[in-house]
């Protein structure tokens, strides 16, 4: 199982300026340590564009792709893992109860109310 992360760089870019809440190599380390990986690796900041997953799958040759219901590209991302024989699987449907961004907007509701 190879895991695969956004970098800070890409997070700030998608999610604000605020974010990630914890960095690179804090949610690097908490996947290693559930022990289920047995490569990580964070991907390169220049990875928005469909070429760029494309070049990325080409060279690792994934089986499965599991990505969340939220993952952009997602009919690109499917066209080109079927070009190298492997299949999209989403595995985390969005749920807008669980999100970080709810998270945050919450506990900063909270800390005005309680301030």
């Amino acid at each position: 199982l190879l895991v695969a992360l956004e970098s800070d760089l890409r997070v700030r870019v998608l999610k604000g300026p605020t974010r990630p809440i914890n960095s690179q190599e804090k949610r690097l380390q908490t996947i290693a340590n559930l022990g289920l990986a047995d490569f990580l690796l964070i991907l390169p900041e220049q990875f928005s564009s469909p070429e760029d997953h494309e070049a990325f799958i080409k060279k690792i040759h994934p089986n499965v792709l599991a990505v969340s219901a939220s993952s952009p590209h997602l009919a690109d991302k499917e066209r080109i893992l079927q070009k190298y024989g492997g299949t999209l699987k989403i595995v985390l449907g969005h749920n807008p109860d669980i999100s970080s961004t709810k998270i945050i907007a919450d506990w900063a509701k909270d800390k005005g109310q309680d301030g």
